[in-house]
């Protein structure tokens, strides 16, 4: 595995799903901003949505101008603005890293992975507060980096979508009707 910098990101990224669709090695990142893209990934943002699991354990839509609250020692599950679709053959994998800038503030994210394959769009990023005072995220903040990889080889199998990110957004909002 070797570490994809931005310009091996830019050589491979296409910038729709018509592209993406025709060409099994392109990764689509929809949403995609100039800044975001740094040497060694892409900082990914604040996305419509997020639940906390302890203060405030329900599913919570957010826009423009609104922020993600999380408090002392709990756990938040963001979605995140970009929409990524890895290539479809396999040959990119990628881990979600914390950004120093977050971690300096008391965030620090749950270890997490981009399965070769994945297509489902937006991602769930889970982080802890463990200072002692409030983190606010503004929507469309960056807060983590995605660092891509090449794969040596292919996978055995690919990402499959069993637990679709529909089903998994009514479950949590399911979850947060019975909290």
């Amino acid at each position: 595995m070797s570490v994809l910098t931005d310009s091996d990101i830019e050589r491979i990224r296409c910038v729709d799903e018509g592209e993406w669709d025709q060409d099994s090695s392109k990764l689509l990142i929809q949403e995609f901003a100039t800044d975001c893209l740094n040497p060694m990934g892409y900082d990914l943002r604040v996305g419509g949505f997020y639940k906390t699991f302890i203060s405030k354990p329900n599913l919570v839509t957010i826009e423009d101008g609104e922020q993600v609250v999380i408090k002392p020692r709990d756990i938040a599950l963001i979605s995140t603005f970009e929409k990524i679709r890895m290539p479809k053959d396999g040959s990119v994998s990628a881990l979600i890293m914390s950004r120093v800038t977050q971690v300096s503030r008391g965030l620090s994210h749950i270890s997490t992975k981009v399965d070769p394959g994945w297509a489902e769009g937006e991602l769930l990023i889970p982080v802890q507060n463990i200072s002692r005072e409030n983190i606010n995220l503004l929507y469309q903040e960056k807060f983590c980096t995605v660092v891509f990889f090449k794969n040596e080889s292919a996978p055995l199998s690919l990402y499959s979508s069993g637990a679709s990110r529909s089903k998994l957004v009514k479950l949590l909002a399911q979850t947060s009707r019975q909290s």
